[in-house]
């Protein structure tokens, strides 16, 4: 950090070895970013870093593991450790230490524990996707994000995405091409803030460990029990039977859920969404932010053009999404202040792409009620809100005739999938149908037992 400087550091860390006799070199890459307020202290988080990076490598050849504590002894919070932090939000593990990598799941692990706010993963010549290092990526280029936990993607999600791509260049302020990001949302799998410490997790496994009695790495529905604390009888039982998939056992790997494990709940309903996604072939932003103003904040680092989010299709509701005071009752300043952050740049706005009901009949998007209806209007008269017309709609998706693969979004997809259905394929993209029917998701809602809420909660906040 220069003296004097304001500006947020970045750089590499590396580590190679070799970790058996003889054997070819094993390599660890990592990306950071720095936001504390000195060099000094700069320089002591490094210090850790790279001492938790050569005791992990030496320990252990997992690169789940690695990475889920590579931030051992660190703060992880922004407004702790002098006012700042590392954030790891690339990881590259190569060599004979490290055989069968999926960097899909690294990204997770990197979210998931709050090592990282945002993780971008491309999809590389060879169809499989890999993390890249987002100032790389981002660099000078417009960017075009649409975002949602795509439980399935839809057609309407490529429409809505494409009909903004088609409403930029059309503006032609910049000769760059945009980029289409999907931001996949997975804050739901993402651990509360406070419990990504280490302590706080190893405490969370042993008494996971402790309650496997028998040692065979199951537990049985009365082990089980004794985790679940003052829970109501009831809800233990169905939280028992949700993880369980109705069995008489469930794989302690699925509770501790930091392995790369098949048995992990939490990693496999991640990869299910992934490759449900991947389909679309688009780069996709991994991230825990539950507001537009965090994402735009985070995209802000690393572009100074055009940030475009994309919303609207598929039973899409304005209120519900954008103006509900409600939803930013935990924010600094509410409402207002997190529309100010979004819109902080003129450059940044919001596309809405309009609603198609089920006769096919394409209307702008209902506005929001009240008082937050006049904001709605306040920011679409000066251009911050866009909404989408029929020149920017694709041909397909604006006539009536041929638009019913765009008239449902992703929950009535499920709806229909959770009723025996099978309409549900024609508003799924081309492959996405395949893919969804041979993961356990897929039969998670086939069977009426998708998991709840409540099993996220519980894995998240074993004690």
């Amino acid at each position: 950090k220069a003296f004097n400087s304001n500006r947020e550091c970045e750089g590499w860390i590396g580590l190679t070895y070799q970790a058996k006799p003889k054997e070819a070199r094993s390599t660890v890459i990592l990306h950071i970013r720095m936001s504390q307020p000195t060099a000094q202290l700069q320089g002591q988080e490094i210090g850790v870093l790279g001492t938790n990076l050569i005791y992990l490598c030496k320990s252990l050849t997992d690169p789940y593991l690695i990475t889920s504590f590579l931030l051992d002894g660190m703060s992880i919070r922004d407004d702790e450790g002098g006012g700042g932090r590392i954030e790891i939000d690339f990881v590259d593990f190569q060599g004979p230490a490290f055989k069968g990598v999926d960097p899909r799941l690294v990204a997770f692990r990197l979210i998931q524990l709050r090592i990282a706010n945002g993780v971008i993963l491309e999809p590389g010549s060879d169809g499989k996707y890999k993390m890249a290092v987002p100032n790389n990526f981002l660099y000078k280029r417009p960017v075009i994000v649409e975002r949602s936990r795509f439980r399935p993607p839809t057609r309407m999600h490529k429409e809505v995405i494409e009909a903004a791509a088609r409403k930029l260049k059309s503006e032609g302020d910049t000769d760059k091409e945009a980029l289409k990001i999907m931001n996949l949302q997975i804050d739901d799998l993402t651990v509360p803030t406070g419990w990504q410490e280490t302590k706080e997790r190893l405490e969370r496994m042993k008494a996971i460990a402790a309650a496997d009695t028998a040692r065979d790495g199951l537990l049985s529905r009365e082990e089980f029990m004794t985790l679940t604390g003052e829970m109501e009888e009831e809800d233990a039982n169905a939280l028992f039977k949700e993880l369980s998939l109705g069995g008489d056992s469930i794989s302690v790997d699925a509770l501790v859920n930091i392995t790369n494990g098949g048995h992990s709940v939490l990693a496999t309903d991640f990869i299910d969404r992934m490759e449900m996604l991947q389909a679309l072939k688009y780069p996709i932003i991994l991230s825990n932010f539950k507001r537009n103003h965090q994402l735009v904040r985070y995209l802000s680092r690393y572009t100074a053009l055009p940030i475009i989010i994309a919303v609207g299709g598929g039973g899409y509701d304005l209120q519900r999404a954008l103006f509900n005071p409600k939803s930013y009752s935990n924010e600094e300043g509410g409402m207002l202040r997190a529309f100010g952050n979004l819109f902080e740049s003129r450059s940044n706005r919001i596309f809405t792409y309009p609603a198609i009901d089920e006769e096919g009949n394409v209307s702008p998007c209902d506005l929001p009620d009240g008082n937050e209806q006049q904001l709605y209007q306040y920011l679409e008269s000066i251009g911050s809100i866009v909404p989408l017309g029929n020149a920017w709609v694709g041909v397909e998706a604006r006539d009536p005739a041929k638009n019913k693969a765009f008239r449902y979004g992703s929950e009535s997809v499920t709806r229909q999938i959770k009723s025996g259905s099978s309409e549900w394929e024609e508003y799924v993209p081309e492959g996405v149908a395949a893919i969804c029917k041979s993961h356990a998701w897929f039969s998670r809602v086939t069977a009426g037992t998708p998991i709840s809420p409540t099993v996220y909660r519980f894995l998240n906040n074993l004690k």
